[in-house]
């Protein structure tokens, strides 16, 4: 979810919501959050995004792959079609080496708007990122919320989840965060890649 900080609005610009395709308009979940960031606003968020990805892309997951520099969707393609050869190459009687598998697709319905930030503060604390950034995180979940104007004149709405989205762009790096101790703690099969 997008928004801005009360105490430090004047680097968020003015929120706006935006019909999302030809969706219903009378759904609340056919609008998608944009806020606008000044060029300072815009140089901070690129620095501190450089910073928490310089510290944590080298700790997830080797076998997780979106939204990583050097990874990209044919590599996951890639990684899912071989181990399906592999598997299913041979026999599977007499000692054959054939193997079951299984590939599940999952998709979170709104994963990014509805992020825990306690989670994500918590995996960026295991993820040992130094103390200065979570702060920077905490400061930008913190206090925020949501303008929108209605036809009875403006209202505001209290954000108390969900990864910021076009006002902090680290959101792929903390949703990363947030599954990777999942995916690294995953007893259900020997080859679990997250592709996104």
């Amino acid at each position: 979810m997008c928004g801005y900080p009360r105490r430090t609005a004047a680097v968020g610009r003015e929120l706006a919501l935006k019909l999302l395709g030809k969706k219903p308009p009378e759904e609340p979940s056919s609008y998608r959050p944009l806020c606008m960031l000044d060029t300072a606003g815009k140089i901070f968020e690129r620095i501190i995004h450089q910073r928490i990805d310089a510290v944590v892309d080298p700790l997830l997951a080797d076998n997780q792959y979106g939204f990583r520099k050097g990874r990209s969707t044919l590599d996951a393609i890639s990684l899912v079609v071989n181990t399906a050869k592999e598997a299913i190459a041979g026999t599977r009687w007499k000692g054959g080496a054939k193997k079951y598998c299984l590939v599940a697709a999952l998709d979170i319905r709104n994963a990014f708007n509805s992020a825990n930030w306690d989670c994500i503060m918590q995996a960026l604390d295991e993820k040992n990122v130094p103390a200065y950034l979570r702060r920077l995180v905490v400061s930008y979940f913190t206090d925020r919320v949501l303008k929108y104007d209605t036809k009875n004149g403006p209202k505001e709405y209290d954000v108390t989840g969900g990864v910021p989205q076009a006002l902090f762009s680290v959101h792929p790096v903390e949703y990363h965060v947030r599954w990777s101790s999942e995916i690294e703690s995953s007893k259900m099969c020997q080859t679990c890649s997250v592709c996104r």
